[in-house]
C-alpha cells in the first residue's frame, strides 16, 4: 500500500482579513490534500 501526505497547504493570502484595535491582520487560505 502507498503511503500518502495528508495536509494542508496554502493557496493565499487575505491581507487584514481581521482588523482588532487598528491592527490588521493576514488570514492564510489552506485546502486539505490529501
Amino acid at each position: 500500500m502507498k503511503e500518502r501526505k495528508l495536509s494542508f497547504e496554502t493557496y493565499g493570502i487575505e491581507k487584514n482579513a481581521l482588523v482588532y484595535h487598528g491592527q490588521g491582520y493576514d488570514e492564510e487560505l489552506m485546502a486539505y490534500y490529501y
